[in-house]
């Protein structure tokens, strides 16, 4: 069997599927609200001063 296949068998598992359906339940919704946006926004600037300075994450 290909590696295709292999990926089509191991996806259909119970197992897997049970571990993927809990996953999914942790997010709320496919859309963004307000407040999300705004955490984002936050964080987008956090990431890009931490780039011009020259910083490290460590």
């Amino acid at each position: 069997m290909g590696e295709r296949s292999d990926i089509k068998l191991h996806i259909n598992i119970d197992k897997h599927k049970e571990r993927f359906s809990s996953l999914t339940s942790l997010f709320k919704s496919k859309e963004a609200n307000e407040k999300d946006l705004q955490l984002a926004a936050v964080e987008g600037v956090y990431v890009y001063h931490t780039v011009q300075h020259n910083e490290s994450f460590r």
